[in-house]
């Protein structure tokens, strides 16, 4: 069964790609919803939260995601994965914390390892922004910004990279620039036998 995961940071094109790659393939297509979580503990994307609040929120998006996944026996994509809830977690750590907040992030980042390894036999890092960003007013949504975008993206490549992470990993890079491109690409790191109509 495929369960593959886009990973990336904002508006980088990963729930366009995700969609899109379920109806080439016949996958079903998991939107996990990060914004449903939030509004649940009545805060925003952009919303200025303490720390312990905000690791609390990301343990429940973790919780969250086992919930969306766990129980599926039908190949999916998903345009979010536990890489993310740790980048996300990483990006709002701030620099002084103490012994036992330090234990609760470690404990958090292998809660994130090892649901990227039981759900997810393939991850896709994708690159910076693709998509343009639209409809800055919405409060539900995070606020486009390219210096945390680009901090993001170094944290998942960093997380990924990191000797916990037992899931087959590939990045689609930014010359890849139009969503056909992207889908080809795809295909080939995923060794898609693109001869079989589809």
């Amino acid at each position: 069964m495929d369960r593959i995961g886009l990973s990336g940071p904002h508006k980088s094109g990963k729930t366009t790609l995700a969609k899109a790659y379920a109806r080439r393939w016949n996958l079903d297509y998991v939107d996990m919803n990060i914004r449903g979580v939030l509004k649940s503990f009545g805060v925003s994307p952009n919303e200025e939260l303490n720390f312990p609040r905000r690791l609390e929120i990301q343990e429940n998006l973790v919780s969250h995601f086992h919930n969306m996944l766990s129980y599926r026996n039908r190949s999916y994509i998903t345009d979010r994965t536990y890489m993310d809830i740790a980048a996300m977690t990483l990006s709002f750590m701030p620099h002084t914390i103490t012994a036992l907040e330090g234990e609760s992030v470690a404990a958090h980042l292998n809660r994130c390892y090892d649901g990227q390894s039981q759900l997810f036999n393939n991850l896709i890092v994708m690159g910076n922004a693709f998509e343009p960003p639209v409809d800055t007013s919405n409060p539900h949504k995070a606020t486009y910004n390219w210096a945390w975008n680009f901090q993001i993206e170094a944290l998942i490549k960093g997380l990924v990279l990191n000797q916990h992470n037992h899931c087959i990993t590939n990045f689609l890079t930014d010359k890849y620039d139009t969503v056909e491109k992207r889908l080809e690409r795809l295909d080939s790191l995923l060794e898609r036998d693109t001869s079989v109509t589809h």
